[in-house]
C-alpha cells in the first residue's frame, strides 16, 4: 500500500474535495518549513519577543540563496534538517534529516528517576499500576510546572503529591510543604531538562560544523514552547538567529493544515527538490 493510498483512506483528501494527484507527502521538518514560510508578520519569536518576518534578516533565510535549519522538538524525539532555497524557490535538502530521543518525554523520564529516588523503585512501580489515577494526577501537575519553567525562574518548584502516595509510602514529613506539596530545589528541577537540552545543543553544533552557512535556526514542535529549552539553545548559538513560531505546536506536523489551505498548497507545489525518504512518514 502506497503512502498516497493510506492518505486517501484516512480521508486526508476530504472526500475528494481536493484532487488526489495534488497530494504531497512530507517529513515533519519539511512540512514545518512550509508552514513557517506561510506565517503572517508578528508570529515568530526571538529572544527579544515577537518580530516581523521582515525584521532582523529572518525573511532572508526564506529567499533564494538562504539556508536554515529546522529543529522539530517533539514529545519523544528531536528531528533536524537543513534546507537551502534554490533560485526558483524550491527547498533543497542539503543535510539529511537526523535526530535523537531528546524530546519532552525525556524530561518526564528524568523526573520519574527523581521520584524513584524519593520513594523507592519497587514501591513506585507498584503504585503506578495499582493507583493509576493518583499517578496521573502527579504526572499532570509535573507537566504543568514543566511548561511554566523559564530559564530565569529562581524559586523552588512545588509539586502536589497525591495523599495516597504520602499515606502508603515512608515519605518524611519534613519533605512535605503545606497542602501536600513537595518542594523541589530550583536547580534540581532544571536538572530534569539539562540532559536533553545538552544533547540537542550538541547535535545542532555537529550539524553546524558540517553546514556553516545556516542563517536561521527555526524551533518548532511542542517542546519548543519550553522557555527553558529555547533559552538554552539561543545562548549556545549567539551568532545565529534562533526563532520560535508563536504556535510552535501547530507548526509540527502541519500536514493536515497543508491540505486545508490553498495558499500553502500553492507554496508546496514548488517546494521540495532532491529529497529521498529514508524512513516511513507518520500521517
Amino acid at each position: 500500500m502506497t503512502r498516497r493510498t493510506v492518505a486517501i483512506e484516512r480521508d486526508i483528501t476530504y472526500k475528494r474535495r481536493y484532487k488526489t494527484e495534488d497530494l504531497r507527502i512530507a517529513l515533519e521538518p519539511e512540512a514545518a518549513a512550509v508552514y513557517c514560510r506561510s506565517l503572517p508578520d508578528g508570529t515568530l519569536n526571538d529572544k527579544n519577543g515577537s518580530l516581523s518576518l521582515q525584521e532582523r534578516g529572518v525573511t532572508d533565510a526564506f529567499q533564494p540563496g538562504g539556508c536554515y535549519m529546522i529543529v522539530d522538538l517533539g514529545g519523544g524525539t528531536v528531528d533536524t534538517t537543513v534546507h537551502e532555497v534554490a533560485e526558483d524557490g524550491r527547498l533543497v535538502e542539503i543535510r539529511q534529516a537526523s535526530g535523537g530521543p531528546w524530546g519532552g518525554t525525556s524530561v518526564d523520564e528524568t523526573f520519574y528517576e527523581f521520584v524513584v529516588r524519593k520513594f523507592g523503585k519497587e514501591f513506585i512501580e507498584q503504585f503506578r499500576i495499582e493507583r493509576a489515577s493518583e499517578w496521573m494526577k502527579l504526572s499532570m501537575d509535573f507537566e504543568t510546572q514543566k511548561r511554566k519553567l523559564k530559564f530565569e525562574t529562581n524559586y523552588n518548584i512545588k509539586i502536589e503529591i497525591p495523599q495516597r502516595l504520602i499515606a502508603e509510602s515512608n515519605m518524611q514529613v519534613a519533605d512535605i510543604q503545606s497542602y501536600n506539596k513537595l518542594s523541589i530545589e530550583n536547580d534540581e528541577f532544571k536538572n530534569f531538562f539539562r540532559p536533553s537540552a545538552e544533547d540537542i545543543v550538541a547535535h545542532i553544533q555537529s550539524i553546524l560544523s558540517e553546514v556553516s552557512k545556516v542563517d536561521l535556526i527555526l524551533l518548532v514542535g511542542g517542546f519548543a514552547t519550553s522557555g527553558y529549552v529555547s533559552h538554552v539553545i539561543r545562548d549556545a548559538f549567539p551568532d545565529k538567529r534562533v526563532v520560535v513560531p508563536l504556535q510552535a505546536v501547530v507548526a509540527s506536523p502541519p500536514s493536515l493544515y497543508i491540505g486545508r489551505s490553498l495558499s500553502v498548497v500553492h507554496i508546496w507545489s514548488v517546494v521540495m527538490e532532491g529529497h529521498s525518504l529514508l524512513f516511513t512518514s507518520g500521517l
